[in-house]
């Protein structure tokens, strides 16, 4: 069996160690305040302030529409009623 080298595994070790210590460092220095988890819970806020507005235009939208065929039928049955009083009147 071969020997182990106790000196490598420590400097193995050891650079690990930095490596996660560089790594803790970028990842605090990332976020406001070293926050992710509020980083990330501004991000759904903004992701369903984002879905929100979407069904609100989409509502304005659909409603606006409907008005618009509903004003256009009126406007079709009073040329309609027009018509048929000067049918009845003048008989044309």
């Amino acid at each position: 069996m071969p020997q182990r080298d106790d000196s490598m595994t420590d400097e193995r070790l050891d650079s690990l160690e930095l490596w996660r210590d560089d790594i803790e460092k970028r990842w605090k220095a990332a976020f406001p305040g070293g926050d992710h988890d509020s980083h990330r819970r501004y991000h759904e806020l903004m992701i369903e302030d984002i879905a929100e507005k979407r069904a609100l235009r989409k509502a304005i939208l659909e409603k606006t529409i409907a008005g618009a065929v509903w004003s256009l039928l009126f406007v079709i049955g009073l040329a309609m009623w027009k018509y048929l009083l000067s049918m009845i009147r003048g008989g044309a």
